[in-house]
């Protein structure tokens, strides 16, 4: 114990002595986000999604975001591309011969889950939390809807770039809307008071 205690005395006072108090911040946010995500990814493979139970609590909840994320960004599809495709199923199957289909991994679920774990162990007044949390989940919610309305149109009009986009361009975009909650909490709100 006091080996650590040791090492933790020196990551201060270099900290300190270089004013690497952003650094840490960051590397607090990394270690939060990839921590999250590989419990995530245990839960999901490994224990299939069972909490206390054989069924998924988590089923109702991914089939209505699913359900509210693809009629949201169908209202917008219609006016952009104007009846170019068939809806059968929560997919969209265009008159080019591509389709996105809607599952329960496109939600946003998991991406929410994420910010409000961040933000609850991130430090600032709880009463902040409390209405910033709701308003980063809208802020997710339309995120993700311009993600999905992205993947559409590059279905639509080059569906060659479809797994580029998917994986290199609109998740790293939805990861980095989390990002800049994030950086939003850590400037405006870390630091305030308790009034």
């Amino acid at each position: 114990m006091k080996y650590i205690s040791s090492i933790n005395s020196k990551i201060n006072k270099v900290v300190k002595k270089h004013k690497l108090y952003s650094l840490i911040d960051v590397a607090y946010f990394i270690l939060l986000l990839f921590g999250f995500h590989f419990v995530w990814r245990y839960w999901e493979t490994e224990l299939d999604f069972r909490f206390f139970s054989d069924s998924s609590i988590l089923t109702p909840i991914f089939n209505y975001l699913t359900w509210l994320l693809f009629q949201t960004s169908n209202f917008f599809l219609e006016y952009l591309l104007k009846g170019s495709y068939i809806i059968e199923d929560k997919a969209w199957y265009f008159d080019n011969g591509g389709y996105i289909k809607i599952v329960d991994g496109c939600s946003g679920l998991k991406a929410s889950l994420q910010f409000i774990t961040i933000i609850l162990l991130a430090r600032g007044p709880f009463k902040d939390k409390v209405w910033f949390i709701p308003a980063g989940i809208l802020i997710l919610f339309i995120a993700n809807i311009v993600r999905i309305i992205g993947l559409d149109l590059v279905v639509y009009f080059k569906s060659s770039f479809y797994y580029f986009t998917h994986q290199y361009v609109f998740r790293p975009f939805f990861y980095g809307v989390i990002f800049v909650l994030w950086l939003v909490w850590i400037e405006k709100f870390k630091n305030r008071r308790q009034q």
